[in-house]
């Protein structure tokens, strides 16, 4: 198995599928197929240690025994893991489901709605699971065309049935432009939904779209008719989904309380009630561990892991689908130049980043948006190396006179891991130039820090805006690589080249496994490093750490962690 990301602990999530385990679609290169269904009982044999099953109200995982035979065995039983406490650095302002889907809002949103379709990462390799679709194919004959069969006889808290026309009314929400949802760009490529009975609906796209049933899996189906009566301000206070946990409190920035729901389409978890608190700061958060306040923690600062690990506590650490950067680009002024773009790349040591801030924890970005392994990632693409030098060069060159430049990095806090640390650590490496006098750091609380990602203009961003770009849970470089064509919707910085946008438009087309598909994805990979629009730093570490009493303390490849394996007894 190709692994994307060296990871610090093997581990089996158990976010699984259902008693007939239906289409395990889309692995890296795999390209979707209808589904082989297979049945899983507690001690029948098994054929792959990543195959996962949930057999009434119990989890499996395929484990060799004793005798070295792989066989199906019990992992937990649902409903027996008592209350876990999480210390998080933020938590999303609003329980919305439809305004990102990257950590912390992905896993919140998961434990509280449910997609078509699920994307398990607890292996490292991205495998397509069930969620309110017990399966789905291309039509015969029209690779533009995706049928999703919906699981039957499920409800809505409030009695509405999980069915087709719940899935149309949450897509036509989303594709709504005046609905601004954030995840709108996500389905900008369905051109039509059709409820072809009760439980089946039909989706056309204005190209064959292979990516299209692991994009569906951020889409969370909501009840239509109580969502409408409500609208979504009202709702978004107090939701209610089909997935494993139901938000029965929420004060934003400061806590969430969550307890299993009986409504869950797929899976029972293990815990009764799991509760976020917000502590943004680092030390405090690590104290709060130490202390007993609180269960498990994240964002753990690396020169905090030996102190954790010498008392005895379970850490965790992976290499997200992440990628560090900065926004650079203006329209006017020294940064609407690419030169002057080019030579903050050059100026930045990224592997110092990852030896003297993460403790050597991380990848170097290979001037691209996803980290080595993943589908659509260019070999012939690499990083900026450092050279200061050459970037002096290159700002001499753009007429930037010495000493002239004086900017403001704005960066988050406890959203990455060492955030602050990495953009005062950029912010000295950007003064060495010749041509910045100044650096300043201006760190943002987390509710503004994402009004000026999403709120396009409204707060203007400063010159550096450092942001993490995930490619959880597509795990591909197309889902990052569009943000950047004309005219996208959720654009990070009006960013415009032509030839960029005919490269993956064309890709975008193309099935996963096509190496056409690749050499497209790389050319416009070339021509986004040549602008330079962002300043590429690491693909980042997720470091969380818990008490050793925990059971099945998981984060999958995407720095998610497991809610529905976690006990605590």
């Amino acid at each position: 198995m190709t692994r994307h990301m060296k990871m610090k602990n093997k581990f089996l999530g158990v976010f699984l599928s259902s008693c007939l385990a239906v289409s395990v679609v889309g692995a890296f290169n795999a390209a979707p197929s209808s589904a082989a269904t297979t049945v899983a009982t507690v001690g029948g044999k098994c054929t792959t240690l990543l195959v996962q099953d949930y057999v009434n109200g119990n989890a499996l995982v395929c484990a060799t025994n004793s005798n070295g035979t792989k066989v199906w065995t019990k992992y937990f039983t649902g409903g027996a893991g008592g209350t876990i406490t999480i210390g998080i650095g933020a938590l999303p302002a609003t329980l919305e489901a439809y305004a990102a889907s990257a950590p912390p809002r992905s896993y919140v949103v998961a434990a509280i709605y449910s997609g078509l379709t699920r994307v398990d990462l607890s292996t490292g390799t991205p495998i397509l699971m069930p969620n309110a679709a017990d399966s789905w194919a291309q039509e015969k004959g029209r690779p533009d065309v995706w049928v999703f069969n919906i699981i039957k006889g499920k409800e809505f808290p409030n009695g509405e049935p999980m069915n087709a026309d719940a899935v149309k009314a949450s897509l036509d929400y989303v594709m709504n432009p005046k609905n601004n949802a954030g995840l709108r760009a996500k389905v900008l490529d369905i051109t039509k939904i059709e409820v072809a009975s009760e439980y089946q609906v039909k989706i056309t796209t204005s190209a064959p779209r292979y990516l299209l049933p692991r994009t569906l899996s951020t889409i969370p189906i909501l009840p239509p008719k109580l969502f409408a009566e409500q609208g979504a301000v009202t709702f978004w206070k107090t939701p209610i989904g089909t997935g494993p946990f139901k938000a029965t409190s929420f004060t934003p920035g400061v806590q969430l309380t969550l307890e299993a729901n009986p409504y869950s389409l797929r899976v029972k978890p293990s815990a009764t009630k799991i509760i976020f608190k917000v502590i943004p700061e680092d030390s405090s958060r690590m104290a709060a561990l130490r202390s007993g306040g609180v269960d498990v923690v994240t964002k753990v600062p690396t020169d905090s892991i030996s102190i954790l690990k010498s008392a005895n506590f379970d850490i965790k650490s992976i290499v997200e689908p992440a990628t560090y950067i900065m926004s650079l680009m203006a329209k006017s002024g020294a940064l609407s130049d690419k030169r002057v773009r080019q030579a903050f790349n050059y100026a930045v040591d990224k592997q110092a980043l990852i030896d003297g801030i993460n403790g050597g924890l991380g990848q170097v970005a290979e001037a691209q948006l996803i980290p080595k392994g993943l589908t659509g990632f260019c070999n012939s693409v690499t990083a900026f190396p450092y050279d200061l030098a050459k970037a002096n060069d290159l700002m001499k060159a753009a007429g930037i006179p010495k000493k002239s430049l004086n900017l403001t990095f704005q960066s988050s806090t406890a959203y990455i891991t060492n955030d602050v640390l990495m953009a005062q650590a950029i912010s000295q490496m950007l003064e060495k130039l010749d041509a910045v006098n100044s650096v300043k750091v201006e760190v943002l609380e987390f509710s503004k820090y994402l009004d000026v990602y999403y709120l396009r203009g409204a707060i203007p961003r400063k010159d550096l805006f450092a942001w993490r770009m995930s490619s959880s849970p597509d795990l591909d470089a197309l889902v990052q690589m569009e943000r950047y064509t004309t005219g996208y919707p959720t654009s990070n910085i009006g960013y415009s080249n032509r030839n960029y946008d005919v490269a993956i438009n064309a890709a975008a087309a193309l099935d996963v496994k096509s190496t056409a598909r690749t050499s497209r994805l790389c050319k416009a990979a070339a021509i986004l490093k040549e602008d330079a629009p962002i300043l590429w730093g690491i693909h980042t570490p997720d470091i969380w750490a818990g008490n050793k009493a925990l059971e099945r303390l998981t984060v999958d490849a995407g720095g998610n962690i497991d809610l529905v394996s976690i006990g605590n007894k």
